[in-house]
């Protein structure tokens, strides 16, 4: 068994409970694959760029994780350039930046909000590392997505954003435009996890279906296959007071990466995913993945249904049907009912739950992951 939480992990898995956040299932029909997806903003002519085919990283998580490609040569201030924005919506954002994946729409009251400065550090310190995330992505789903990927459109809400946001998250994909609320550590955290909403909703022939395909596979994608180097940002940005105990942690529960100096996000997600295994979050509330937040109960605890999950509970669990399943039977059923699943798979879903459930201990040693 895992030893209890320190207190600052544990406080950083219930952040995490309300930073992987929701996708909405497309309001338009299938689209084809020579169409850009309806959407309720202008479609830009930015071209969309592949993501070279690299080696895999040497990594000690399952082996499930797509090449990672180097982040953009040039400055991101020089390579992506703020330009006046004199469509979609200019008042309320006056400036847009494009770059190959994305058209970002800054917000006025966000840049007041924050300052000019420190605004646009923000958004350059992303923007340093989501076009490398953003091909990670196209890479990881290449064959279940459609060849031609539009840029998605981007926005800062952090202004007002309990009035715009449905759910306690940190941002929203939804009729193909990512929103991001609260400021931009929050946004580092979840941009990738959108990303992947946008290319398995609105870029795939076959779109996930549900709320435990949806936000399995972001999470799963975007935490466990893809390096997600602006992800790595949330657990540092703003916390320089903190970096010390965040550090001591790290290396004390094993998920503290010597060679890179960093905490490995990926070794966090399948210690998160122990912690709630082993009932670290039992008479707590959670968000799950039915984009709700509910109390684990024992009961829960016990026999989850698939709507029960937290999101790096149902990432690994996703990593552990891909690996004893393989990718394309998994992919594949990504829209499947929990009938259905148990038809694809053999399995009802509480069977595959207590096999992930065991699988995920292992992992965790084989990892070096604090198990004593």
């Amino acid at each position: 068994m895992i030893k209890r939480a320190g207190a600052l992990l544990l406080a950083m898995i219930f952040a995490f409970c309300i930073a992987a956040c929701g996708g909405e299932e497309p309001k338009t029909t299938e689209t084809p694959a020579t169409e850009a997806p309806a959407t309720d903003v202008p479609a830009t002519d930015v071209p969309a760029t592949e993501a070279p085919a690299t080696e895999a990283p040497a990594v000690d998580a399952p082996a499930t994780e797509a090449p990672a490609t180097e982040a953009p040569a040039a400055d991101a201030r020089e390579a992506y350039p703020i330009e006046e924005n004199t469509g979609y919506k200019s008042e309320t954002y006056p400036y847009l930046v494009r770059t190959p994946s994305a058209v970002w729409y800054l917000a006025a009251d966000d840049i007041a909000l924050l300052g000019e400065e420190a605004y646009y550090d923000g958004l350059y310190a992303i923007l340093e590392y989501a076009e490398a995330d953003f091909a990670d992505a196209r890479e990881a789903l290449k064959g279940y997505i459609f060849e031609e990927v539009q840029p998605v459109n981007i926005h800062t809400d952090f202004c007002g954003h309990e009035d715009m946001a449905k759910l306690p998250t940190n941002g929203y994909f939804t009729n193909g435009t990512i929103s991001l609320y609260r400021g931009w550590a929050e946004a580092a955290d979840v941009l990738l996890h959108e990303y992947v909403h946008y290319l398995t909703l609105n870029r795939a022939a076959h779109s996930t279906a549900g709320n435990y395909w949806r936000e399995s596979v972001g999470e799963y994608v975007s935490r466990l296959v893809c390096r997600n180097r602006t992800a790595d940002m949330y657990y540092t940005w703003g916390r320089e007071d903190q970096l010390s105990e965040i550090e001591a942690e790290a290396k004390q529960y094993g998920f503290w990466d010597y060679e890179e100096e960093r905490a490995d996000t990926r070794k966090l997600t399948f210690l998160y995913a122990q912690m709630v295994l082993n009932g670290d979050i039992v008479g707590h509330e959670y968000f799950c993945i039915g984009q709700k937040t509910i109390v684990r109960t024992q009961e829960i605890q016990d026999d989850p249904a698939r709507q029960d999950l937290m999101y790096s509970e149902a990432a690994c669990m996703m990593a552990y049907l891909v690996e004893a399943y393989g990718r394309d039977l998994v992919f594949s059923n990504w829209n499947s009912s929990v009938m259905q699943m148990e038809d694809a798979f053999g399995k009802t879903f509480s069977e595959l739950y207590h096999e992930f459930a065991e699988w995920n201990t292992e992992q965790c040693v084989q990892m070096g992951l604090n198990l004593s």
